[in-house]
């Protein structure tokens, strides 16, 4: 049997505020355990299904996932007893949990900017969803075509949102994948809406015969990447605020079009929300480019050069990869009882003749990114000492104004280590490019036999 609606000042309504405020909390905590975590994740694993693969193996991530489950039952329980309208707006607390918390575990400093723009966030969230006044429609099956324009509208939006973060620094790319993310949350939530209708109405025979409910799945793998992806790569306080606040929205914009759902309207409401917007906004922004995230410029610099690493040494790999396939087919002809045509001989070789460039390219590029891999590593660790990169060559008493013996040795160190990683990377570019060499070697050989055969034949 339902709960009552709640109104303000009634025991319930007491209820549904701390059951409301406790689920906040916990998709606070929740969320700074995942991104803790996700921002420990190996290289190259951004925006691939092998970073969730990765987390759901590492135990403090299954803890902060379980414990924003709880908070969804708790929000679950608070939405029971109360409206959307009361129950949402208290749940954007979420921010205010989520940031402080992050900055503390951090050993940051919470200056008087991020509260401002943790404030104008929330705020203006919470603003927007007092003044708009979502009301739930009619519990009705909503028909296909208006399903296909929200996934048509918030596919392209979301598709846009990756395709240019992936060309921004990573403190830029994290707020965009979070935006993403907060989109394909909110569709989840729709999806599940008409989901669990099916169940209420058929049971288990309608929740597995409606196609919302494997739609959930996917939107949630979808949006849970997009989110563990801008967690990796930035920190907290870089992609949360625009998930948090993408979300609710991109969700009373999806209930409007294919739920029914009724807003607020007129002059007054629209100034209102333009307004929330514009404070919402600008909150993103202080936060997006608070110390919280410049602060650590040298460790997204030092994950951004090894995310550069990884993608450019699996190029250069399926490259190695594609080139052995191509040559191996060409020397398995010659054991061929009915040798392929000429037409499929020269397929190949085209074939080879765009691979070998692409593949120095390739080289040239990851020994690139390994020399500046390499650097950011040894300045993050400079940065961690609090000591100043040496000069090379090293080894002459370092900098001028750093002689005392203690700064010495730390910068002789520091040095150590930026020659241990440049010489890591200089036996990778040995190997990768002794397996290359080997194989323009066979390329070349599969060529001159070929055409040999030609002239002979």
């Amino acid at each position: 049997m339902p709960y009552p609606a709640a109104e303000r000042g009634t025991p319930l309504a007491v209820t549904v505020y701390l059951l409301a405020l406790g689920a906040a909390l916990l998709f606070g905590i929740g969320s700074v355990v995942q991104q803790r975590v996700a921002f420990t994740a190996p290289p190259g694993k951004t925006l691939r299904l092998s970073l969730l693969w990765w987390l759901v193996r590492q135990p403090p991530w299954l803890i902060g996932v379980g414990t924003a489950v709880v908070g969804n039952l708790f929000s679950g329980a608070a939405l029971g007893m109360g409206t959307v309208a009361l129950v949402q707006p208290l749940l954007v607390a979420r921010l205010l949990f989520a940031l402080p918390i992050s900055a503390v575990w951090a050993r940051q400093r919470f200056t008087l900017r991020d509260w401002l723009g943790m404030l104008a966030t929330a705020g203006g969230l919470a603003g927007f969803l007092v003044i708009a006044r979502p009301q739930e429609g009619a519990d009705v099956e909503p028909p296909v075509w208006q399903w296909l324009v929200v996934l048509a509208v918030i596919g392209s939006v979301v598709g846009g949102l990756v395709v240019i973060a992936r060309k921004l620094a990573p403190a830029r790319e994290a707020p965009m994948l979070g935006a993403g993310a907060g989109m394909l949350f909110a569709l989840q939530s729709a999806f599940t809406h008409v989901a669990v209708s099916h169940f209420l109405d058929d049971g288990i025979s309608g929740l597995l015969g409606s196609w919302t409910t494997y739609a959930v799945a996917v939107t949630a793998v979808g949006g849970t990447l997009l989110a563990q992806s801008a967690y990796e790569m930035a920190p907290l306080a870089a992609s949360y605020p625009a998930l948090a606040a993408t979300e609710p929205l991109a969700a009373i914009g999806i209930s409007v079009v294919v739920l029914g759902t009724a807003l607020a309207v007129g002059v007054l409401p629209l100034t209102g929300f333009l307004i929330a917007l514009a404070v919402m906004t600008v909150g993103i922004y202080l936060l997006a480019t608070s110390p919280l995230v410049t602060g650590q410029a040298e460790v997204i610099a030092r994950k951004a050069a090894d995310e550069e690493v990884a993608e450019t040494e699996r190029e250069v790999e399926e490259l190695l990869h594609d080139l052995t396939d191509e040559v191996s087919w060409l020397e398995e002809c010659r054991t061929r009882t009915r040798p392929p045509g000429a037409a499929a001989v020269d397929r190949r070789l085209r074939r080879l003749d765009e691979l070998v460039p692409r593949l120095d390219a390739a080289l040239e590029q990851l020994a690139d990114a390994g020399g500046r891999a390499a650097v950011e590593s040894a300045e993050q660790a400079a940065e961690q000492a609090g000591t100043p990169m040496p000069e090379r060559p090293a080894g002459d008493g370092g900098r001028s104004g750093s002689t005392t013996p203690a700064r010495r040795e730390v910068r002789d160190d520091l040095a150590a280590t930026l020659e241990r990683y440049e010489e890591e990377a200089r036996a990778r570019d040995r190997r990768l490019a002794a397996e290359a060499a080997t194989l323009r070697e066979r390329a070349d050989t599969q060529r001159r036999a070929v055409a040999s055969e030609r002239r002979s034949g």
